[in-house]
């Protein structure tokens, strides 16, 4: 992600524009439109949510912004079986963020993963799990497809702690958490 200050919009800043498009936007509408704040602001190329079924075996990409020129997938991940990302799987399942800075660089055991992303065109991801009553029900990622992402911890690691902050206050993100969890 670019860290120019004219490409960046501050963290203080941004949260505060979150919150207000929560509050001047029906929820729905508010997740797109965030969706997209947060991908323009963070220099990504795609910014999308994928929501579990309660039994963890099956996701659907509910929501996505994509970058003028890169294509869209959320029509693609509809009642798609986790069996395919394993790897990724079991790291969301004990809370961790899953940062790939290159997809060709994915261990051996992340070989279905690697092949969705690749089939995406996607060079780099950041997956955060979403958790709602302590269970998880969704992932918020971002994906970059032109470049590499260039995210550390310094990157991901506040992105995961303003998510789940955002969980309990939001009314967009309430909605989102509810929406999830069906």
């Amino acid at each position: 992600m670019s860290d120019t200050p004219r490409r960046r919009v501050s963290s203080q800043r941004l949260w505060k524009e979150l919150a207000l498009l929560a509050a001047a936007h029906p929820p729905e509408i508010a997740v797109d439109h965030a969706l997209a704040l947060l991908g323009r602001s963070h220099d990504v190329d795609r910014v999308w949510v994928v929501r579990y079924n309660e039994e963890l075996t099956h996701m659907w990409n509910t929501h996505e912004w994509s970058r003028d020129g890169v294509t869209p997938h959320v029509e693609d991940l509809q009642a798609a079986s986790v069996d395919f990302m394993r790897w990724l799987h079991g790291q969301l399942l004990r809370g961790e963020t899953v940062v790939v800075q290159d997809v060709e660089a994915l261990p051996r055991q992340a070989r279905g993963f690697q092949v969705e992303l690749r089939r995406q065109k996607i060079r780099s991801s950041i997956n955060v799990p979403l958790f709602h009553e302590g269970k998880l029900r969704g992932i918020y990622g971002y994906d970059m497809v032109r470049d590499l992402g260039r995210w550390s911890a310094a990157v991901s690691r506040p992105l995961q702690v303003r998510i789940m902050m955002s969980m309990r206050r939001s009314p967009a993100v309430l909605h989102l958490a509810a929406s999830i969890s069906r």
